[in-house]
């Protein structure tokens, strides 16, 4: 039997053992931190294993790079839940390290970013110079690769990162009681295993180059099972179930089938009940019957617009039935999640997805949106409208000589003088560069080139103030005219648009030029 024959069996075997423990992981109702850590850990795991046992087993060099890749998305975020965990656990004192913890989020931007680089590696060839297939006398698919500066700066820190929630275990191991100290141990012993391993594989000590870390981490999330879920680790530290209700930031409503407030956290009591004490074993359709109005009729997830103290606010509910296998339906769990904010940054964003920065004229793909917009409404109600392309002149003279800084002032400039000599409702945007792009509604070729001059007078006569210096700027014009009913599209009429602008530009620049 070969080594390769017995290292896709344990593949295969450790791949099983990590898609089993996370779902072991996930169906625990436990609400300690550090099993839904370990939650975490189990569920990068199994994305690492079964990618990797995927690779070895891909017949193209270009399938077992996917795989390597997505392999990235559960390695690099396994240390991170590690550390959480890690920190998660402190019997002596639940409260001394909550602020480090919080903090501790905040790792989770570094796997993030390592995915993203290896994601994005054939564009800057930053972790691997490249890849080959490694020619071995098996029936394995193993991936050759020259290693870049990013591949150990990554390995670099997973490794320390490892080695942090360690020196971790170890001081809980230290100052623990000792009751529980033998079990501490046992999960220090599952953090060395994929260190080790991660060292071996860098050191390219393992035949073939072959990846044992995915087993190591089977093997630790073994250990993880018995030390959690065997011997009860974490059932040394008794939590009240009010004190996880508020610590949650959302607010949470227990109802009862009779309407009654159960349980509720400070959240709720704060954020609907104006912090009423004394709640418990009263209906919510009388204490708070705005609310109860928007809430009754949730089966499962909803966003609701509610007002508190005159202001809107947006929550995201999600609704759970409580039941019990001897007394049946026992009523809901209501859990408000505010999310006012999240819709104002998510408009904010859709804003900023839509306008030029620089310019603040529509960007490309929003103005070519709402062109296409109005083809359609005029494709059915009749109708036609002028498109205008037009360059700056000269406008890399411009940057060359005076810097980019001046390059984005005339920018400036130009996208004021257009808002400025726009009509209500046509439409004006920044198509690229020095590119900028107008549509006049219900504008046939002669209005438009009224209004078009207009334009490239005030252009003309508008030097921009940079410094000491003043720069005369130029813009040449190109003009095309889209009518209802006459087979043009969008996309001929702005080519024929830009078409005239070239021709507007080899005429001498500074004029307009009509398609034709």
């Amino acid at each position: 039997m070969s080594f390769t024959f017995i290292f896709k069996i344990a593949n295969l075997a450790v791949s099983f053992i990590s898609l089993a423990l996370t779902v072991n992981a996930v169906n625990k109702r436990s609400i300690s931190r550090p099993l839904q850590y370990y939650a975490g850990v189990m569920v990068s795991c199994t994305i690492y294993t079964v990618s990797y046992l995927l690779e070895i087993h891909m017949p193209t060099l270009e399938w077992a790079i996917i795989c390597l890749n997505i392999e990235y998305l559960g390695l690099t975020f396994i240390p991170v839940f590690w550390i959480l965990m890690a920190w998660s656990f402190n019997p002596n004192d639940l409260d001394k390290d909550s602020r480090t913890r919080d903090y501790l989020q905040y790792l989770m931007i570094i796997p993030i970013i390592f995915t993203i680089c290896m994601w994005t590696n054939p564009i800057h060839h930053f972790v691997y110079k490249s890849f080959h297939l490694v020619d071995v006398p098996t029936p394995i698919t193993v991936i050759g690769y020259d290693r870049n500066i990013g591949f150990w700066i990554i390995n670099i820190v997973l490794v320390g990162l490892y080695v942090i929630g360690a020196f971790r275990f170890i001081y809980n191991v230290i100052y623990t009681k000792e009751i529980i100290r033998r079990h501490l141990i046992l999960l220090l012993v599952a953090a060395v295993l994929p260190i080790v391993a991660h060292i071996l594989l860098l050191g390219k000590v393992i035949p073939l180059g072959l990846d044992i870390v995915p087993i190591t981490f089977a093997l630790s999330g073994l250990l993880l099972f018995w030390g959690m879920f065997r011997i009860q680790l974490f059932d040394f530290i008794p939590i009240a179930k009010n004190m996880v209700l508020d610590a949650m930031k959302e607010a949470a409503f227990v109802i009862d089938t009779k309407f009654r407030i159960v349980e509720c956290n400070q959240a709720a009591k704060e954020t609907f009940l104006k912090d009423d004490t004394a709640v418990l074993g009263k209906r919510l359709d009388v204490l708070a019957p705005k609310l109860w109005e928007r809430l009754k009729d949730i089966e499962s997830t909803l966003e609701i617009e509610f007002k508190i103290d005159g202001e809107k606010s947006n929550f995201n509910v999600s609704v759970s039935e409580i039941t019990h296998n001897s007394h049946g339906y026992l009523g809901n769990i209501y859990i408000l999640h505010d999310i006012t904010e999240v819709k104002y940054y998510i408009k904010k964003l859709e804003t900023l997805a839509s306008f030029d920065s620089l310019t603040g004229l529509f960007n490309r793909r929003h103005f070519f949106k709402l062109a296409s917009m109005e083809v359609a409404r005029i494709e059915r109600a009749g109708g036609y409208f002028s498109i205008i392309i037009f360059d700056l002149d000269n406008f890399k003279l411009i940057n060359d000589s005076y810097g980019h800084l001046a390059g984005d002032a005339v920018l400036q400039t130009v996208g004021q003088i257009i808002k400025a000599n726009m009509r209500s409702g046509d439409l004006a945007g920044r198509c690229g560069g020095e590119e900028f792009g107008l549509l006049y509604h219900n504008a046939g070729p002669k209005g438009a080139e009224g209004s078009v001059e207009r334009l490239r007078r005030r252009i003309e006569e508008t030097p921009v103030h940079f410094g000491k210096d003043l720069i005369n700027v130029t813009a040449s014009f190109g003009i095309s005219f889209y009518e209802a009913n006459t087979n043009m599209t969008l996309e001929k009429c702005f080519q024929h648009a830009d078409e005239a602008m070239y021709k507007a530009k080899k005429s001498g620049r500074n004029r307009i030029c009509h398609y034709s």
